[in-house]
């Protein structure tokens, strides 16, 4: 039976979209993260420049912390819980991908996507299409 990390599909996902987005492999991949838990970021960072570095790839990480989305969300409030992080996407700078951080974020991608041309990928969307490309294969 196939198993992922809880990240590991968005990050190769994050990646190859960012090596497609790239003309030159050679130089540095602009990926965003964008949390609503900032404790996230960091843990995330760690594990993307550990993953990236055993490819010998160069990233540079852009990392953005939504407050009070998280808070909304708690609240019953899912429209402005995705606002917020729509909002957020707008202030990213250039990135050949952007990855959203946890998977209670996932509901707001398609409003963030509305924000900026570059792709935003979400976790549990990553690892659905991974197992099932996976599970083809078994």
């Amino acid at each position: 039976m196939p198993t992922l990390k809880p990240n590991e599909a968005m990050f190769d996902d994050a990646l190859h979209a960012a090596l497609n987005a790239n003309q030159n492999a050679a130089e540095v991949l602009n990926i965003g993260l964008v949390a609503t838990f900032a404790a996230s970021i960091v843990s995330m960072s760690q594990e993307l420049h550990a993953l990236t570095a055993s490819q010998e790839r160069q990233v540079k990480l852009h990392s953005l912390f939504v407050p009070h989305a998280m808070d909304a969300l708690a609240q019953g409030q899912a429209d402005e819980h995705h606002r917020l992080i729509a909002e957020g996407v707008q202030t990213m700078p250039a990135c050949d991908v952007i990855m959203l951080a946890q998977f209670s974020m996932a509901a707001a991608q398609s409003l963030a996507q509305t924000k900026t041309t570059t792709s935003i990928l979400t976790s549990p969307e990553c690892a659905v299409l991974a197992l099932q490309k996976r599970m083809k294969n078994v």
